[in-house]
């Protein structure tokens, strides 16, 4: 039914049937100089997010706070926000006074972390109102060109989408339909290469502006196209679900890259008896808190009958499995050992010839840096499938994002012994990843 349906809608014909027809001009241009690719980055402003839940639901661990299914331990953050308009001009000021004036009262306890004082000094760009904006911060400041001795706008990025109001059911002041629309348009003008986010549940609503495969052909039909899909499993459902199989299947004929969380935990359903679909069939999942199911939905063995249906997808499996996945380089022990995320994903790319996996926002613990080394410096096959993105902005929490992507990179290239791994990571594997063998050598001819 879900097939037909999406047949019904897909005017295929207007599709791009090439990879790189789906660039625009302005990527087009990068291409033909020497350029690096930013391949996991975020550009969505305060209007594509509710600023009052996204805040509440991603800072709770990062401060102390209890989670969802938990009561809050310090203090009302329901109330504190909605003591300010929710957008109001100098809000994180206003926040950031209120939040002081309540730690030296006592009231906030932040076990030893200046935490969430530190991270709303970064997210000052949350006030952006457009996305343009929040890209050209990125660039002055945080441009992975910089590394690499380029202009600081010798980088194209990606744009991954977030869609909170079917992840968490919370309205935001620029609607997900206008969020594509203002995506479309900004990448006739800068070097990005926008992901439509999918989610299945999207397939049973109604109407242009709300039903998935809509938006679909509205994100690829025609000029200013987007390039590829973004799925984010931990916001409450199965990567296998039926529902994502005809926009998977065009995804392989059209080489439309297609870039899945699988990683951290923080930003995730509250539901805690979860209904999911894996393929066709209807199953429920439950857990004591958020995080566990979460960590469940983030699983990548869940991509395995996708990519039984869909041998050829490409895939990337963001954050590369995750914080604890890394924190050792030893085999797993035990199927429930955090080790077996990385190791499916091994298993995975050594199965399939377009499985790919991007180590971005792990790159700020040295330690699960080394470890990655070790493995890129001995396996060649993984080392040909890894690739790297800042993960722009939601990595700004965790520290100095221009010191972090530094150091890691310099510490891939650090003995090494010639294997050039920043350049490996960010240019030739991410240009393998995003486009045909045929097409890669038409851009390499022509610089």
């Amino acid at each position: 039914m879900y097939k037909e349906r999406f047949n019904s809608i897909i005017d295929k014909d207007s599709f791009y049937k090439q990879s790189i027809d789906r660039a625009s001009q302005a990527v087009s241009d990068i291409l033909n100089k020497d350029f690096v690719i930013d391949v996991h980055m975020h550009i969505f402003d305060i209007k594509c997010i509710n600023k009052s839940y996204f805040i509440i639901r991603l800072l709770k661990d990062f401060i102390g706070l209890k989670g969802t299914d938990e009561s809050f331990v310090d203090y009302d953050v329901e109330t504190l926000y909605n003591n300010n308009s929710q957008y109001i001009e100098g809000w994180e000021e206003e926040l950031e006074k209120e939040l002081l004036m309540r730690q030296e009262s006592g009231e906030v306890h932040l076990d030893g972390k200046k935490g969430i004082i530190d991270l709303i000094k970064a997210r000052k760009f949350l006030g952006f109102k457009f996305m343009n904006d929040v890209y050209e911060h990125y660039i002055e400041n945080f441009s992975l060109a910089k590394y690499f001795n380029l202009p600081k706008r010798n980088v194209i990025s990606t744009a991954l989408m977030m869609d909170l109001e079917m992840g968490w059911g919370v309205k935001t002041k620029k609607s997900f339909y206008d969020q594509v629309l203002e995506l479309k348009e900004l990448s006739k003008v800068k070097p990005i290469l926008p992901f439509l986010y999918c989610d299945p549940r999207r397939a049973d609503l109604t109407g242009k502006k709300d039903n998935l495969y809509e938006l679909f052909n509205l994100a690829f039909k025609g000029n200013s196209s987007f390039f590829g899909v973004k799925i984010y499993p931990a916001l409450g459902y199965d990567p296998s679900d039926y529902r994502l199989w005809p926009i998977y299947e065009l995804c392989e004929e059209l080489n439309i890259p297609v870039l899945t969380h699988c990683g951290g935990e923080s930003v995730s359903t509250d539901i805690l008896d979860l209904d999911i679909y894996e393929g066709e069939k209807k199953v429920r999942i439950t857990a004591k808190k958020r995080r566990e199911i979460a960590y469940i939905l983030n699983n990548p063995n869940r991509w395995r009958l996708v990519l039984e249906k869909f041998p050829n997808l490409r895939l990337n499996f963001a954050h590369f499995g995750g914080y604890e996945t890394w924190s050792s380089s030893s085999p797993a022990n035990t199927d429930i050992d955090p080790q077996r995320r990385k190791e499916t994903i091994f298993d995975f790319m050594n199965d399939y010839p377009n499985v790919y996996a991007d180590f971005s926002y792990n790159l700020i613990e040295v330690n699960l840096s080394n470890n990655l080394k070790n493995v890129l410096y001995f396996k060649d096959h993984i080392r040909s499938r890894t690739l790297f993105g800042t993960d722009y902005w939601v990595v700004n929490k965790a520290g100095n994002l221009m010191k972090s992507q530094n150091d890691f990179l310099k510490n891939m290239d650090e003995r090494t012994e010639g294997l050039n791994l920043s350049k490996v990571l960010c240019i030739t594997n991410t240009m393998n990843y995003l486009f045909t063998k045929e097409e890669v050598l038409r851009i390499l001819k022509k610089k």
